[in-house]
């Protein structure tokens, strides 16, 4: 993990904390081998492929466009998520509390779901 990864994962945890979320209550790797989803994340994939790891969008935001579709989403940050059918957190949307996972329809953008 770069330094820059350790320090975004210590201030999610540290955010997480002090709005009284318990780190600890992430789930641990769903599927062997994907060690590429570490806490802090939220995970993409696509036909049990990981497709992008990013930061968890921050309250009032949207990530945008994701590189690529994705159809399944993994939460393993202290931020609830939405995941958005279209672009710039447009159209149908699913909601990812702290800690979830679970399938979704091709969707293409992520935003904050609090």
């Amino acid at each position: 993990m770069t330094f820059r990864r350790k320090l975004a994962a210590t201030l999610v945890g540290t955010a997480a904390l002090v709005a009284g979320a318990s780190v600890s209550t992430l789930p641990a790797n769903a599927w062997p081998g994907d060690g590429n989803c570490e806490n802090g994340e939220v995970c993409l994939y696509r036909n049990g492929s990981l497709v992008g790891d990013l930061w968890p969008s921050s309250p009032g935001g949207c990530s945008g466009q994701t590189r690529t579709a994705y159809d399944y989403l993994r939460n393993r940050s202290a931020w609830p998520q939405r995941a958005w059918s279209g672009t710039n957190c447009t159209g149908r949307a699913n909601d990812f509390p702290s800690g979830t996972e679970g399938p979704v329809n091709l969707f293409w953008s992520l935003g904050y779901a609090g």
